[in-house]
């Protein structure tokens, strides 16, 4: 079995043929497939919030690295640009967050951030800081943990991050896009508000020129 990778470096891309070969099966642009790969590949440690120990345990940081590596290479070939900050993989760890696939520690009930001030723990995992299964050490009771770490393990967040969805037109590939002018592959936003000006442009004369054309006609009594 693997461990836990660390993927603190945004640029690295992992060139293992087995990881590689599972991410063909990963739809990025889908909250629970994200989510299966951010339990499997975020790296876990021991980490002290409040004078408290807490082992399996992550940060901010981790979740967001996490998640950039690998939506960073999605987005590229989507949008046909690098993706060029953190934000979008900051706005996916809040949005899983949000649906409780981890806590933070102390319940604090603070949105997450990139950094390592805060420290978060999948809800199935904290049975090891309860110090004996009944203290309140890893923020809720351990048998109370222990029912929500099962229902954890059943229900993924689920959502759509419209950002990495993918073309809609079976044909398209990466190495050739698609008819559509909307393809996230063919042109950028910016290619697009461009190519409508240009539209609206030519429309704007073919008006122009009809009205001409009309009020020179001859009329006939």
């Amino acid at each position: 079995m693997k461990g836990p990778l660390g993927l603190h470096d945004d640029g690295d891309e992992s060139d293992d043929p087995d990881e590689i070969d599972e991410l063909r099966f990963v739809n990025l642009s889908l909250l629970s497939h994200v989510a299966n790969l951010l339990k499997n590949k975020v790296p876990r440690g021991t980490h002290v919030k409040g004078g408290i120990p807490y082992s399996k345990a992550f940060t901010g940081k981790d979740v967001v690295s996490t998640i950039q590596t690998y939506i960073q290479k999605e987005y590229q070939n989507n949008a046909g640009i690098p993706l060029a900050d953190r934000k979008l993989a900051l706005q996916v760890a809040r949005s899983l967050q949000s649906q409780l696939f981890f806590y933070e520690v102390e319940w604090g009930g603070r949105k997450l951030t990139d950094g390592v001030e805060d420290v978060y723990m999948f809800l199935d995992e904290g049975d090891d800081n309860d110090g004996g299964g009944n203290s309140d050490a890893g923020g809720i009771p351990g048998e109370r943990r222990s029912d929500v770490g099962r229902m954890d393990r059943e229900e993924l967040p689920t959502g759509v991050i419209t950002l990495l969805t993918r073309c809609y037109s079976p044909s398209c590939t990466e190495a050739s896009s698609c008819y559509s002018y909307s393809c996230p592959r063919r042109a950028s936003v910016g290619t697009l508000i461009g190519l409508w000006g240009v539209c609206y442009a030519d429309y704007r004369r073919i008006i122009a020129t009809t009205r001409n054309s009309t009020r020179n006609r001859p009329i006939h009594v």
